[in-house]
């Protein structure tokens, strides 16, 4: 009757008083030791402070040897360079000891960390020592000593030498002329310059010390600032865990955060409206169903016999309740209506035109003895109460279960088939008029002109809905046409209503495939059969 909808949606499964569920208190897992971001971040900072630290340090320590150690060469080459000087002209004299000695003496007075000071002249003779007992004694180099590359040029007669102790310095004391006549040796304990090194590390431990405190202090304070708006954020987010959509997160911060907690109260408004939405849809689908009970409830609830009559129908409805009807309906004369109407539309909408329809067809059943009486009251009738636009096609009938005469007539449905035993052939009954309530006003009377067969034993009448006719095939291009079902009909008429009415379904599930209805799907089957009872 209507246009092609969408396949219908899987049914909700909502039954009478069961409510869906809703957001509850918070699930609580076990949860392991927790590991605070505060301190983490804390951890990391001085980490990278310290490492920074001490990379440079290490560093600078290394720098700092180096350039101590060419301070210390040029120190003492100076030193003996001076000396050298100095002991030229005592050399030159009777006795170089009487002023070498003091000279030396009090050079290395006060002064720890000089291990060697002394004056030879060209025979390798001390001629000045701090200690007096050496002097004119042959000079032995301390053991060990080697040459060693210098940081600075030296000149001729110079040279470094070094052990594992000492870093010793050599000058010539040379001859006004310029020839050489002794040496200068002035030497340096190591162990002073690494005491120096040992003083230098301890500052700068010192430093380290105070910048990795600085920085634990800072990034504390930083993070605790930071993570403040967290203990806001857990207390929003375990408000919603317990059901609460309705208090939003008192945050304004202009960090992510901030921006965290806006998207978290957004994402509470949107379970707020997706929960009564829920509950919405829950409770529509509940008034459904109730609707799909009392729909399946007006209809028979199986196969009716009216002397060898057996009445048989069957229906499908493409969504939760449909616009579809059909009916068995006792008269008080012993004789038996039939009724198949379809409503223009489907959904809740047509279930309750349908509901109305029964209504009024069950009230009136027994004052009309005509069929077109009967259509013509129920188009008045339904005419007071549906909109403009809405109407109903209808077939309706009344068999004499005692001569097998059927009379009816049609409010714009289908065309009656009916099967005849003895040929083998189907008829096709059209009989004229408009739907109801289609036109106001009472113009179903020029319309209507009742039709009455004769039913004998084995015959079988077809009336369906155009959810059969018009169903279309699995690629939805064809519909299954009145031609397909005379061809089930004929097929299977032989054998009985149950067989036809078998041979129609199976026909059309084969011809749509796995496509959902489009339309409502109602048949009823009225056949002659000799084993029936005797009443309804």
């Amino acid at each position: 009757m209507s246009a092609h909808p969408a396949p219908r949606p899987p049914r909700p499964a909502a039954a009478e008083g069961v409510r869906p569920a809703v957001l509850g208190g918070p699930v609580r897992r076990a949860r392991g030791r927790v590991l605070s971001l505060r301190w983490i971040a804390v951890g990391v900072a001085v980490t990278l402070t310290a490492a920074a630290a001490l990379a440079v340090g290490l560093l600078s320590e290394r720098s700092a040897r180096r350039a101590l150690a060419a301070q210390l060469e040029a120190r003492l080459l100076l030193e003996a360079r001076n000396l050298a000087l100095t002991s030229s002209s005592a050399l030159l004299g009777d006795y170089p000891e009487l002023t070498l000695h003091p000279l030396v003496k009090k050079m290395t007075a006060g002064r720890p960390e000089l291990a060697l000071a002394v004056v030879v002249d060209h025979r390798n003779v001390i001629q000045g020592h701090p200690d007096g007992r050496r002097i004119g004694l042959r000079f032995e180099p301390p053991p060990g000593l080697r040459p060693m590359p210098a940081a600075q040029a030296l000149e001729s007669g110079e040279e470094l030498l070094a052990n594992r102790e000492l870093l010793v310095a050599r000058a010539a004391v040379r001859h006004p002329g310029g020839q050489p006549i002794g040496a200068a040796l002035v030497g340096l304990r190591r162990s002073h310059m690494d005491r120096m090194i040992a003083a230098w590390r301890r500052q700068q431990a010192i430093v380290v010390l105070g910048l990795v405190a600085a920085g634990v202090a800072c990034a504390f304070l930083l993070m605790s600032h930071l993570m403040r708006p967290i203990r806001a954020l857990r207390a929003g987010i375990e408000r919603i865990g317990r059901g609460d959509l309705e208090s939003p997160i008192a945050l304004r911060n202009r960090t992510e955060l901030g921006l965290l907690a806006e998207a978290i109260d957004d994402m509470a408004a949107g379970l707020r409206r997706a929960q009564l939405e829920m509950l919405e849809r829950a409770r529509l689908a509940h008034e459904v169903e109730l609707a799909s009970r009392i729909q399946r409830s007006l209809l028979p609830a199986g196969p009716a016999t009216a002397g060898a009559f057996v009445i048989r129908g069957d229906q499908r409805a493409a969504a939760e309740v449909g616009g579809d009807y059909y009916d068995v309906l006792r008269l008080a004369d012993g004789r038996v209506a039939v009724a198949v109407a379809d409503v223009a539309g489907k959904g809740l909408a047509g279930c309750l035109v349908m509901s109305m329809l029964s209504a009024l067809l069950r009230a009136l059943r027994n004052e009309f003895d005509s069929p077109a009486a009967m259509l013509i009251a129920l188009d008045g009738r339904l005419a007071e109460s549906l909109q403009p636009g809405l109407f109903v096609t209808m077939f309706y009938g009344v068999l004499d279960p005692r001569s097998g005469r059927l009379t009816w007539a049609s409010a714009g449905h289908n065309p009656l088939l009916v099967y005849r035993r003895a040929t083998g052939a189907v008829e096709r009954l059209a009989a004229p008029g408009m739907p109801l309530a289609a036109v106001r006003g009472g113009a179903i009377r020029a319309t209507l002109r009742e039709m009455t067969i004769m039913l004998g034993p084995g015959d079988v009448a077809v009336q369906f809905t155009d959810g059969y006719s018009e169903a279309l095939d699995s690629r939805g291009e064809a519909q299954f046409g009145m031609d397909r079902v005379a061809e089930c009909v004929v097929a299977a008429g032989s054998r009985g209503g149950q067989a036809v009415l078998d041979a129609l379904r199976r026909g059309l599930r084969d011809w749509a495939g796995d496509r959902a209805p489009f339309d409502d799907e109602t048949l009823l089957i009225v056949a002659c059969e000799q084993t029936a009872a005797a009443a309804i």
